[in-house]
């Protein structure tokens, strides 16, 4: 299993519309985490733009697992909604610790 890490950064003033689709997008969530692709998800705190970080699980490493998540997240209500100002996914190469059943 390869592990990649997406970030979102919100776009500015999108904290009431986030808040209306909140229920969609925890759904959207649960359901990633169901099929067992959602391993970790949360807000990025202060110190920065609003934000989250999710931990997404991959059969393979490489760009198009890249590719498949980005489309994947496509289908989040608030990627849907343009309110993500900028989404990134990352391969994750994990040194210490672990996140999900790792193999």
């Amino acid at each position: 299993m390869a592990v990649f890490a997406v970030t979102y950064a919100y776009q500015p003033d999108s904290l009431d519309a986030r808040s209306e689709l909140r229920p969609q997008h925890l759904e959207f969530l649960e359901s990633l985490q169901a099929g067992g692709h959602l391993l970790a998800s949360g807000r990025l705190e202060a110190g920065g733009e609003p934000g989250a970080l999710l931990v997404i699980a991959g059969d393979t490493a490489g760009t198009d697992t890249i590719t498949e998540i980005a489309e994947l997240m496509d289908g989040d209500p608030f990627a849907q909604h343009g309110l993500l100002a900028s989404r990134h996914v990352r391969e994750w190469s994990i040194v210490f610790g672990s996140v999900g059943q790792q193999s």
